[in-house]
């Protein structure tokens, strides 16, 4: 995937960070640096300075790996984009999302 495209997917999972009310509107500044920021506190990833947004991912990566357990040894950073994009539902219309978490409890309940 191209830079532009995963910085669009970035804004596109802050919008939805918003939206769920985990991460503050931002008023001023860039709506992919307070998503970075945020993700990155989230999974305790510290980020170097002069690391290039695929660097950055590819770190996030690991954290996500370490956190969530996977059975994989790294994630390629759109991977992480994609994990990220699954886990809050970005592609999906409001009415979608509310059916997946219908489901989601459901299946939780049935359990």
């Amino acid at each position: 995937m191209k830079e532009h495209l995963r910085l669009q997917r970035i804004c596109q999972l802050g919008y939805r960070l918003q939206e769920l009310g985990l991460m503050p509107v931002t008023q001023s500044g860039s709506i992919v640096l307070a998503t970075l920021h945020h993700l990155m506190h989230s999974y305790r990833v510290t980020r170097v300075p002069g690391q290039n947004l695929e660097q950055t991912l590819y770190r996030l990566g690991l954290a996500v790996i370490a956190r969530h357990q996977l059975q994989h040894h790294f994630l390629t950073p759109d991977a992480v984009l994609d994990f990220f994009g699954r886990r809050l539902l970005v592609d999906r219309s409001p009415a979608t999302r509310s059916q997946a978490r219908t489901r989601r409890v459901e299946s939780r309940i049935a359990a």
